[in-house]
């Protein structure tokens, strides 16, 4: 049998970065929207027959706003 040697990452320890392929930008709220390319063979499909979007606008909370341009 083999043992099981996982090694447990401190999550506490990453550094979150953002992807600079992400566009975002922020209203008057202070609002930020972020603006997503939907890429991949499968989103390609969805959106040739349901007519889904190629960009998609994610708009964050007021902590996520907060925190998003803090990164």
């Amino acid at each position: 049998m083999k043992k099981n040697n996982k090694v447990k990452e401190n999550y506490l320890e990453k550094i979150p970065l953002k992807n600079p392929e992400i566009n975002w930008t922020t209203d008057d709220n202070g609002i930020v929207t972020l603006e997503v390319e939907n890429k991949g063979i499968a989103n390609k499909i969805a959106q040739k027959l349901l007519k889904k979007p190629k960009i998609s606008f994610i708009h964050l909370d007021e902590n996520g706003s907060f925190v998003w341009p803090l990164i």
